[in-house]
C-alpha cells in the first residue's frame, strides 16, 4: 500500500524488493502469477539437479545456491515458466525426497539421473551439518489498553524483517517495562517456542492491563479489526492467538480456550 499505490507489482524485482520476500518467493510469484522466466531456487531444487547432474558441491552454501539459479535462469522456458517451477517443487515435494529413499521408480527423469544410475541417492546431495541453534529465552508482552493491544514494527533487516509483532524481548520485564514506561497490572499467558533456521525462541507470554495509552515511538494501538485486515503478524506468535482474540472480543472466552482459532 506505501510503495506500490495498493497493486501488487508484476515482475521480479519489484516483488523481490517486498518486505519479507525472499528470492525462491518473488521467483515462484513472478513466474506463476505473472509468466516471467525466473527460477524459484529451494532446498527442493537444489536436491534434484544435485542428484540428476551428479554435482558434489554443498548445498548448503550461498555460492553454490547462486550459481544454480545463474544456470536455471539461462535454462527456464520462456514459454510457461511457471509450469516449470512447480514441476520441480512437485517432484521435490512427491518424488525426490529429502530424508528416506526417493521414489526413483516413479520418477520421470529416473533415465538421465546420475545418483538413481550409479546408486547415489543417499549420498547427494553434499549438505554439511547444521550448527546446532541458538537458544533464545523471550518474554512475548500482551500490552492491552481500552480494547487494543500493542504492536511495534521490526526493523528493516534481520530476521523477520520489517513485520509487526508483539513487544519480546530477553531482558527482565521488569526492566522492559520500565524501560517503556508502562505500568499497568500483569498477569501470564502460557508458553510457546517458535523455530527458526538458525534460533529457537522460547516465549513466555505476559499480559500487561496498561494504566494509560502512551507507546513508546513508532509502537502502535491495535484492535480486532486492524488486526485482521492491516497488520501481518508472524506465525512465530500463533501460541497468544486465542489470548489475544479473547480479550480483543473477537471470539468467545470458550472458544479460545478449546480452540487454535488462528487471528489472521
Amino acid at each position: 500500500m506505501e510503495d506500490c499505490g495498493g497493486e501488487f507489482p508484476s515482475d521480479y524485482e519489484r516483488i523481490r524488493k517486498l518486505t519479507g520476500v525472499g528470492e525462491y518467493t518473488a521467483g515462484a510469484i513472478a513466474s506463476i502469477a505473472f509468466g516471467w522466466p525466473v527460477p524459484a531456487v529451494d532446498g527442493n531444487v537444489l536436491r534434484i539437479l544435485s542428484r540428476i547432474l551428479g554435482d558434489y558441491s554443498d548445498i548448503s552454501r550461498p555460492e553454490v545456491k547462486r550459481r544454480w539459479r545463474e544456470e536455471l535462469q539461462r535454462a527456464m522456458p520462456r514459454v510457461q515458466p511457471g509450469d516449470f517451477n512447480q514441476a520441480l517443487m512437485e517432484l521435490g515435494a512427491v518424488i525426490c525426497l529429502p530424508n528416506g529413499a526417493p521414489h526413483c521408480v516413479r520418477c520421470p527423469v529416473s533415465e538421465c539421473c546420475f545418483a538413481f544410475r550409479e546408486g547415489l541417492t543417499d549420498t547427494l546431495p553434499v549438505k554439511a551439518s547444521a550448527r546446532p541453534r541458538r537458544i533464545e529465552l523471550r518474554t512475548v508482552f500482551l500490552l492491552f489498553h481500552n480494547g487494543k493491544i500493542a504492536i511495534r514494527r521490526r526493523p528493516d533487516r534481520g530476521l523477520l524483517a520489517g513485520l509487526w509483532e508483539y513487544p519480546n524481548e530477553i531482558r527482565p520485564p521488569e526492566a522492559c517495562l520500565s524501560g517503556w514506561g508502562i505500568k499497568g497490572k500483569t498477569a501470564r499467558a502460557g508458553t510457546g517456542k517458535h523455530i527458526f533456521t538458525h534460533v529457537e525462541w522460547h516465549m513466555s507470554g505476559l499480559v500487561v492491563e496498561a494504566e494509560s495509552a502512551a507507546l513508546p515511538e513508532g509502537w502502535r494501538w491495535a484492535d480486532g479489526a486492524a488486526l485482521r485486515r492491516e497488520y501481518a503478524l508472524p506465525s512465530a506468535f500463533r501460541c497468544y492467538e486465542p489470548e489475544v482474540s479473547r480479550r480483543l472480543g473477537m471470539i468467545s472466552e470458550s472458544k479460545a480456550k478449546g480452540s487454535g482459532s488462528r487471528l489472521l
